[in-house]
């Protein structure tokens, strides 16, 4: 598994290149075989409206089917780049450069307790690949400084809990 460093939260003039303010994002980002991942930025709004835009995605996540609710889960991830220093990466084909969805680790409230989940969602098309397990592999090293020893996924309703550093 290889690596490559990132950026983080937008400053208001910045367009497109993310700028870590916080110094949580201090360590590098996971690169496999076939994928980049790397931070989000505000322009990958329309490619993220995308992703859930298929009736399977839209009954898991009907919300996105607003702009301001998919640019709102752009701006949680680069708090959460800021703030932890991980978050849901931008997934991309390292070859051909597209967009493929997203990838990570974030905090979720589960049962009263907060819990460091891993998550990942694939535009349809690209969906059965391989490529959601190939970026979910290489995520937990890139929470090397959180203070957890598993990860939660929810699988098919059934919650799953694997300890992994």
């Amino acid at each position: 598994m290889k690596s490559s460093h990132a950026g983080g939260p937008l400053s208001e003039d910045s367009g497109t290149i993310p700028v870590f303010r916080g110094s949580a994002m201090s360590h590098e980002i996971p690169e496999t075989e076939r994928l980049r991942l790397r931070a989000y930025t505000i322009a990958d709004e329309a490619e993220l409206f995308d992703v859930f835009a298929d009736p399977y995605a839209r009954r898991f996540y009907p919300e996105m089917a607003d702009r301001a609710k998919v640019r709102a889960w752009i701006e949680w991830n680069l708090r959460n780049y800021d703030e932890f220093g991980f978050g849901l990466w931008a997934i991309e084909l390292k070859v051909e450069g597209h967009f493929l969805g997203d990838c990570g680790l974030t905090y979720q409230e589960v049962e009263g307790r907060r819990e460091l989940e891993i998550g990942y969602h694939v535009i349809e098309r690209e969906r059965g690949k391989g490529y959601a397990t190939e970026a979910a592999r290489g995520c937990p090293s890139s929470a090397s400084g959180a203070r957890r020893a598993r990860v939660s996924a929810l699988l098919s309703g059934r919650r799953i809990q694997r300890p992994v550093w």
